[in-house]
């Protein structure tokens, strides 16, 4: 497994650009094995490729985020069904709002999800790749973006992880604080991949590694809460005066 992953110089047919085939299936799958169990390993050695799996770390990306799409899905179906049957028994409100939601998650709806995991999430890796690469080259590294964009690609596996803890946090309410505890360790756990992989395009040692992974994702966060902030509040000023005044129609 180590010689096929140290060896491999991402060219098959799946790279090469006359589709996928054996060889591309083949990297892909010993890639996934690496990045779950030996990632330090693995991410050195497609790091130091001639030719980065560009192919397969987008394949990889784009798969695992389609199956978190149909996840989100499933669990926003169920969550707005509730919604609606609560406002249905609502005094003021028309009912049979229930019946009107299996119509609007149908199939469409479903699609609608994972078309939109599959064509963002790409877009929002290359934002990431661009930032963390960004942040790299301030603070001296001289290793290639396109490079750090397929590791990052390829960090972004252990979002499958999460499909397991969605479900059980919509299925079961009672461990939701489970759920979120591993949610948690499995942010930490990408967050960790995505230091090693800075680590080694760039040649850092693993401490400025960390703080270009982490001053990139503190400004993300500070800007975060500052919209959340706004947010809240311009929309507590329209809606104050109208609970004040009552809803029509609401008893």
């Amino acid at each position: 497994m180590k010689d096929r992953v140290d060896t491999n110089d991402g060219e098959g047919p799946g790279v090469s650009g006359t589709g996928p085939g054996p060889a591309f299936f083949a990297d892909f799958i010993e890639l996934v094995y690496g990045v779950f169990f030996s990632p330090v390993t693995t991410l050195r050695a497609v790091a130091q490729r001639p030719r980065p799996p560009f192919g397969v770390a987008l394949f990889a990306f784009i798969l695992v985020a389609a199956i978190n799409g149909l996840a989100s899905a499933a669990t926003a179906r169920g969550s707005w069904q509730s919604l609606l049957d609560a406002f249905s028994q609502t005094d003021g409100l028309p009912g049979g709002l229930g019946a009107g939601s299996d119509l609007a998650f149908g199939g469409g709806f479903v699609l609608l999800i994972v078309f939109a995991a599959v064509l963002w999430g790409p877009i929002g890796l290359f934002f990431k790749a661009g930032a963390l690469n960004l942040m790299s080259s301030f603070l001296g590294g001289r290793g290639e973006p396109s490079r750090l964009f397929v590791l990052l690609g390829l960090t972004y596996l252990p979002a499958l992880a999460a499909v397991p803890v969605v479900l059980i946090s919509a299925g079961y309410p009672g461990l939701r604080s489970l759920a979120t505890a591993l949610g948690l360790g499995i942010l930490v756990w990408r967050l960790i991949l995505d230091i090693i992989a800075i680590r080694e395009v760039h040649g850092f040692g693993t401490g400025k590694a960390v703080g270009a992974a982490l001053i990139p994702l503190g400004t993300f966060v500070v800007l975060l809460v500052l919209v959340a902030a706004v947010s809240i509040g311009f929309f507590a000023s329209l809606l104050g005066p109208l609970l004040q005044s009552g809803l029509p129609g609401v008893g």
